[in-house]
């Protein structure tokens, strides 16, 4: 009996270490590929001494999916987005230059 219940265990266990990994995959590849239009935002910004007004600016199309989408709130500033579930969202903001993630 006592077995099983190390077995049961061990298997719960490592269900939610796998869960807990694929999270951390997940946002891994959601700050990565925001990374990249981070990247064409801030080159677009040096060489044109402005925030784009949208990403076909930088010659990309706004995505129908989870993103990533951008706006510009002022002149000087932007945030990067992804809308992961129906109200939670993980945006990048270029005041912190942090990512964030919460409801909206």
């Amino acid at each position: 009996m006592r077995k099983v219940l190390i077995i049961i265990l061990s298997v719960f266990i490592l269900i939610i270490l796998c869960i807990f990994f694929m999270r951390y995959r997940e946002n891994m590849q959601y700050e990565a590929k925001g990374q990249e239009l981070i990247n064409k935002i801030e080159s677009f910004q040096r060489v044109n001494n402005k925030l784009p007004e949208n990403l076909e600016d930088l010659g990309e199309e706004e995505s129908m999916s989870i993103g990533p989408y951008y706006e510009k709130i002022d002149e000087h500033r932007y945030k990067v987005y992804f809308c992961i579930d129906f109200d939670i969202y993980k945006t990048y903001n270029s005041d912190t230059k942090e990512w964030t993630q919460g409801y909206r």
